[in-house]
């Protein structure tokens, strides 16, 4: 896995993170919105909530959006 810590551009672009997840109440509503918009997201996911839900970790993985560790606990 590459480590990218900046992208040159012309464009104004908006990066989108998301923290703490995953969470069954909120990222597939996250998940959605970013489908109806055509948009993608960095997912930060806490360890200890990506084992409890590892379906919603594939739902996100699946969906084209990057996943990136915050921590175990």
């Amino acid at each position: 896995m590459e480590l990218i810590s900046h992208v040159k551009t012309s464009h104004k672009v908006v990066a989108l993170t998301f923290d703490d997840g995953p969470d069954p109440r909120y990222t597939p509503e996250v998940l959605n919105i970013l489908k109806e918009v055509s948009g993608h997201a960095t997912f930060f996911m806490i360890g200890e909530h990506a084992e409890k839900h590892p379906d919603i970790v594939k739902d996100v993985a699946g969906a084209g959006h990057e996943i990136g560790n915050h921590t175990y606990s």
